[in-house]
């Protein structure tokens, strides 16, 4: 289970969940979360990769970081950074602006390099570990990265080919359909707003095939609805065995998920709220 402290960083443990089976089989129930709210979402399910025996089994923890550290000029924005994070939970990294949040996302994601420390997947660092880390994680940033000439579709196709992988029209037009992007599929990008692009982004996720979603606020520029179906894919994923790191401003309703909250930098005050 995610355990761990660091100096300007708070780590609270959560129970460990069953374990991940992904698509294969139905997803885990009565997953531990660390505060529940009720409400009605739009769940479903995304497409996982399915893990072999072993791989459940092993007591390696998926995703460590290790006495990481990160720097910003000559700020230091937090140092001896540890904390472990398992299949079948969130981690909800929260902590004022400029406290290192993004930082620490690109960090686990290799886009940067710490000033000490290491990210580890499965116990190896993600460096010499890259291209196994990297099919099986997906990253989000506040940039939606889409092309403005292509349709959602053709989005969808090019970043799947650019992973190595393979997807099929019926599987993209699903993915699609299920964000609200009906009457888009035909559409240049660059005339879509800003929150429908952004599902054409988060339409990425389902056909991703990735365990572990990096998140960097996922919300930003969606109505009421989009927040909604985003709460589903989300839930769906982490009581279906994933994992998630994700930043957020906005309130989120994710009941039966396992939430891990991490604290980057100090609390944040009633004025700075």
């Amino acid at each position: 289970m995610p355990t761990g402290s660091a100096a300007g960083c708070k780590v609270r443990p959560a129970e460990r969940s069953a374990g991940w089976r992904g698509r294969c089989s139905s997803p885990i129930a009565n997953l531990p979360n660390s505060k529940t709210l009720r409400f009605a979402g739009y769940g479903f399910v995304g497409i996982l990769r399915c893990l072999t025996k072993t791989e459940v089994m092993s007591d390696t923890p998926y995703l460590s970081v290790h006495e990481l550290a990160c720097a910003r000029g000559e700020r230091t924005l937090f140092s001896t950074m540890n904390f472990q994070l398992g299949t079948g939970q969130l981690l909800l990294v929260q902590g004022g602006n400029g406290r290192g949040k993004t930082s620490l996302l690109r960090l686990l994601c290799g886009l940067a390099q710490p000033l000490a420390g290491e990210v580890r997947w499965r116990g190896q660092a993600i460096g010499p570990a890259r291209e196994e880390y990297h099919r099986n994680m997906a990253y989000i940033g506040h940039v939606n990265g889409i092309k403005d000439d292509l349709t959602p579709m053709e989005n969808l196709r090019l970043s799947a080919a650019l992973a190595g992988r393979d997807l099929d029209e019926a599987t993209a037009t699903q993915s699609l359909v299920k964000l609200g992007l009906e009457r888009c599929l035909d559409l240049p990008a660059r005339v879509l707003s800003f929150g429908q692009r952004r599902r054409v982004t988060l339409a990425g996720l389902m056909t991703a095939g990735a365990l572990l979603w990096i998140l960097d606020e996922p919300l930003t520029g969606l109505d009421i609805h989009g927040v909604a179906l985003v709460e589903g894919l989300l839930r769906d994923h982490v009581t279906g065995g994933g994992m998630v790191v994700m930043t957020t401003h906005q309130p989120l309703s994710l009941d039966g998920v396992a939430t891990v909250p991490l604290q980057v930098g100090p609390l944040l005050q009633p004025d700075e709220v």
